[in-house]
């Protein structure tokens, strides 16, 4: 069915998976390109929607620079500022504290995933950190939570594998510059 056709017919007709999936993509390239705004329902919508987001789109959502990813320039230092740099937003944090239960439940995935949730909110509860210190915790949470990440979550086996290595480097990167404050948080 054409546009043309697709529009001559009554209003409550659903668009044709075609033209949505299309939609969809538009969507995600203009979020890319700074021309929509993120954050927005329709942005996270069409993201969700979309079997693969655009690179550019996720790097963009994530506050990671693209072009470094691309470049191979990866380094502990600049996933360290790309975690900061998403936590570093108030939405985002809010976002992590509203989802603190359905985080909670990774913890059931096994061990290791116990041990880095856990961690990741000793550091969120401390009171001997500054709010500063928490930006990667924040930003590796939420990356856990976002439906906009590196693999996508929805792919059997793979989908959570990019998550569980942030938590990780996150996780490490507290108990190198905070050895004492991750004792035994086994809960």
């Amino acid at each position: 069915m054409t546009v043309r056709r697709w529009r001559s017919q009554p209003d409550d007709r659903e668009l044709p998976k075609l033209y949505s999936r299309a939609l969809d993509e538009v969507v995600c390239e203009l979020a890319a390109e700074g021309k929509l705004e993120r954050e927005s329902p329709l942005v996270q919508a069409a993201v969700a929607e979309t079997r693969r987001a655009p690179f550019a789109t996720i790097t963009a959502h994530l506050g990671i620079p693209a072009e470094s990813l691309m470049a191979g320039q990866f380094s502990e230092q600049m996933m360290v500022d790309s975690l900061s740099q998403i936590g570093r937003s108030s939405e985002r944090q809010k976002e992590v504290q509203r989802n603190s239960k359905r985080i909670l439940s990774f913890k059931n995935w096994g061990k290791e995933w116990k041990e880095r949730i856990s961690s990741l909110m000793t550091v969120l509860q401390s009171k001997n950190l500054h709010a500063f210190d928490k930006l990667v915790a924040y930003g590796a949470l939420f990356y856990l939570v976002t439906p906009i990440d590196l693999i996508p979550d929805n792919i059997p086996v793979f989908g959570y594998m990019d998550d569980f290595v942030i938590l990780g480097f996150a996780v490490a990167y507290y108990a190198k510059r905070f050895p004492t404050l991750l004792g035994n948080h086994d809960e």
